[in-house]
């Protein structure tokens, strides 16, 4: 067993009460995604950091101990757990990260799911917190619309895509429920 095979399953344990959005399943789209991303690029990560710091951006409110510990239990040294720390609080939407493997995840985090997700998203998980329809369009409108960035080549020019699909997806159902913008 690999140590990032060894990872995810000490770790599973941890996202079993997330919701749909932020559990393992968010985990996987993040790093298909940055497969992706890395794909269409020439540039080079460590990519067991990357993986590690995917796993890890879920767990950012736990003390850095007790993550530390987790890491080393699957294997990573002192200086890994550091460099894993820093690339999972990079892959923050709201950060500017600069390791390779940082903007790579945060990117990634930024793209997951498609060019529709990041409005698809943000309904589903206003709906999980229990906020009404125009709460959840209030929130994109002023929150999420056209705020994020992204750090690579070829993720700055997905996002492009992202950013006009989500305004078309929020227009188009701000107009059907009788949104007032």
């Amino acid at each position: 067993m690999t140590r990032l095979e060894k990872m995810r399953q000490t770790l599973t344990v941890y996202y079993d009460d997330k919701d749909l959005m932020h559990d393992l399943s968010h985990i996987d789209r993040v790093l298909f995604t940055a497969q992706d991303l890395l794909d269409q690029s020439m540039d080079e990560v460590n990519e067991d950091l990357l993986h590690a710091g995917a796993y890890v951006h879920g767990l950012l409110d736990m003390e850095e101990d007790q993550l530390d510990q987790l890491l080393r239990s699957v294997d990573f040294n002192p200086i890994e757990c550091k460099m894993i720390m820093k690339i999972a609080n990079e892959s923050r939407k709201d950060a500017f990260p600069m390791t390779m493997e940082g903007r790579y995840l945060h990117d990634a985090h930024m793209l997951e799911g498609g060019p529709a997700f990041e409005f698809i998203k943000s309904m589903v998980t206003g709906s999980l917190r229990g906020q009404s329809l125009h709460e959840s369009l209030d929130y994109f409108e002023g929150q999420l619309m056209g705020k994020g960035l992204c750090f690579t080549e070829v993720g700055i020019a997905a996002y492009k895509e992202t950013l006009s699909e989500s305004r078309r997806l929020f227009q188009s159902l701000a107009k059907a429920v009788g949104y007032a913008e």
